[in-house]
Parts: C-alpha cells; structure tokens; sequence
C-alpha cells in the first residue's frame, strides 16, 4: 500500500501553520503567567514565542 506524500511547499506551509498555531497558544498560557505573577513562566513562554515565529518566517521565507 502506498501512502500519499504532501509536496515540499505543502510541508512547509504546514510548518508555518503549526509553528505559528504553537506561539498564538504560547501567548495564551504568557497572559495567564502574567496575571497570575509568575514572571519566570512568562519570560521562559516569551522566549519559546520568539523561537517559533522566527521558524515561522524563516520557513515562509522558503517558500519564496
């Protein structure tokens, strides 16, 4: 049985899907850290947020 494979721009443009649906749900739990006091929690999500939009741009920047 053969499985069906997604093209490199498909795979691509779903890592720029995932990568910008992880930093929007970070984002989320850094607001809940923020009104809750917990600054580490927070520094450590704002971090991670810049991490994964970075990867998000440099995978749109790929794509052309």
């Amino acid at each position: 049985v053969e499985t069906p494979h997604k093209s490199t721009p498909e795979m691509l443009q779903e890592l720029v899907a995932d990568n910008e649906a992880v930093a929007r749900r970070m984002l989320a739990a850094s607001n809940v850290a923020e009104d809750n006091d917990d600054k580490f929690t927070e520094d450590m999500l704002i971090a991670r947020i810049g991490i994964h939009e970075e990867n998000a741009w440099m995978l749109r920047a790929s794509l052309g």
